[in-house]
């Protein structure tokens, strides 16, 4: 929700932007939707998993691809758009919501643009999926977790990274470290590694996003506050 901000010193409109970013994080949850359901099949294959773990993650799923559809409907969709504008101009909603609803029209013509660029979007997700499940894969060689093997780490990954989406702290930061340090612990994994595992993930992601501290710094709106 603060790339907006970062782009808004680029001269974007933040519906664009907006619009851009919802709708490629549409498609990253139904990747992980996917994804975590092939997780789940291979956990129930690979381990005896107890029955409220499973209800947990099948309901998670389940949630997961219902917001996944309504988000994909409501950027995609202007059918979906105008009934959400109806309900927002009712007469006891519209004091509340009118200028929300000139931004919901703004944002619903910018995302209908990044409709072509979907087959894109679906693509560059799917090999960045492939390309995690390597480095998981090779991090997991490299501190000697060697029986979750490369198909394991690709399906994994989008199950546990979706706990990075926990709201409760920032990036879900312990949610998702818990949750690897969990499930391998049922998949025979020790638990010391299992922790090296899940520390040394969350700090290389860290440092990816270090590129992008110096776009933050020269983003003022974020110290100076923005009108969206």
């Amino acid at each position: 929700m603060l790339t907006p901000l970062y782009l808004a010193n680029q001269n974007i409109p933040t519906s664009t932007s907006l619009s851009c970013i919802l709708g490629i994080q549409s498609i990253e949850f139904l990747v992980k939707v996917l994804g975590g359901a092939g997780a789940v099949i291979f956990l129930l294959s690979r381990t005896s998993l107890p029955r409220q773990i499973i209800v947990i993650a099948v309901a998670g799923i389940g949630l997961m691809m219902i917001g996944s559809f309504v988000l994909a409907a409501l950027i995609w969709s202007p059918r979906i758009a105008a009934w959400i504008r109806q309900i927002a101009a009712k007469r006891y909603l519209a004091r509340f919501t009118g200028r929300l609803v000139s931004k919901l029209e703004e944002f619903g013509e910018n995302a209908m643009k990044t409709r072509r660029a979907i087959p894109m979007i679906m693509l560059i997700t799917l090999l960045s999926w492939m390309l995690k499940g390597c480095e998981w894969y090779f991090l997991g060689l490299s501190i000697g977790i060697t029986n979750v093997g490369w198909l394991g780490f690709f399906l994994l990954h989008p199950l546990l990274t979706a706990f990075g989406f926990v709201p409760l702290t920032p990036s879900g930061i312990g949610f998702q470290e818990g949750a690897v340090v969990g499930i391998f612990l049922l998949m025979g994994v020790d638990i010391r590694l299992a922790l090296a595992f899940a520390i040394l993930s969350r700090g290389i992601l860290i440092f990816e996003d270090l590129a992008g501290v110096p776009q933050i710094a020269r983003t003022p709106q974020l110290f100076s506050g923005v009108t969206v």
